[in-house]
């Protein structure tokens, strides 16, 4: 009578089911600064995930979408380098408070003293503090 042994049944489908405490944290993120070169400078920050390959072609489309301007009219620079739109913040290395300048193609050149696009694409770098 002392040798009996008590089934225990499981439910493999809470057995396998994950902890209803544990919750995945977000993962990390880098605020990200688009700075218009044009009207009043407007700027506007992005959290972009990192590490999951974000491309900058749906955050230029974004920002432009936002300033109700084409992107096509402007060149994205990064350390003074463009942008294409398949580029990823990761292989840019791009860190918390970078900034991402955002500059039309028309832009200077004339009897004003402006800059062309081509001189800023050269000289120009503006990182975040």
């Amino acid at each position: 009578m002392g040798d009996e042994v008590d089934e225990v049944v499981v439910d493999q489908a809470v057995a396998d089911a994950p902890d209803a405490h544990h919750v995945e944290p977000d993962p990390p993120t880098r605020n990200i600064i688009f700075k218009m070169h044009q009207g009043g400078g407007n700027q506007l920050s992005y959290n972009i995930p990192e590490g999951q390959g974000t491309t900058v072609g749906g955050i230029m489309d974004d920002f432009c979408l936002s300033q109700g301007v084409f992107t096509h009219e402007f060149v994205f620079l990064y350390d003074g380098l463009r942008l294409a739109r398949n580029h990823t913040f990761d292989e840019w290395e791009m860190l918390d408070g970078d900034f991402v300048d955002v500059i039309p193609i028309g832009m200077g050149g004339g009897a004003g003293g402006g800059h062309s696009v081509s001189e800023l694409i050269n000289t120009e770098v503006i990182l975040g503090a």
